[in-house]
């Protein structure tokens, strides 16, 4: 809420948020769909990233390849169309070597799979 409340205090038409699915989820504060319920009209980015909620305290959760673990996306894209959000979905996979190649492959195969079903 405290986001949302720097965004209605500034007040500028153009302001908006960035929203990486998985973050949330990683540090174990929540769930990215119920996010969008708070200030889904003000999202301008989207960065698709999946992973699992932390098992230890002192660690972040796993990341993992996008559609294999927590991020519910077939209903997190539903209700970014349901908002009217048209900007770009960019994929993110935070590891190198040719595993990121193939990571990346099915996460695209995969997003407009859902996409296409969404429209």
């Amino acid at each position: 809420m405290t986001l949302l409340r720097i965004i209605q205090d500034v007040g500028l038409e153009k302001q908006g948020v960035g929203r990486d699915t998985a973050n949330l989820i990683l540090y174990g504060k929540g769930h990215p769909i119920d996010a969008l319920e708070v200030y889904g009209r003000h999202l301008k980015a989207v960065n698709a990233k999946d992973g699992l909620y932390p098992t230890d305290a002192r660690q972040l959760g796993k990341k993992t390849p996008l559609g294999q673990e927590s991020v519910d996306f077939p209903r997190f894209l539903r209700r970014l169309k349901e908002l009217g959000y048209t900007a770009p979905i960019i994929i993110e996979r935070e590891i190198t070597g040719p595993q990121l190649h193939e990571d990346l492959k099915q996460a695209r195969a995969y997003l407009e799979k859902l996409l296409a079903r969404a429209s």
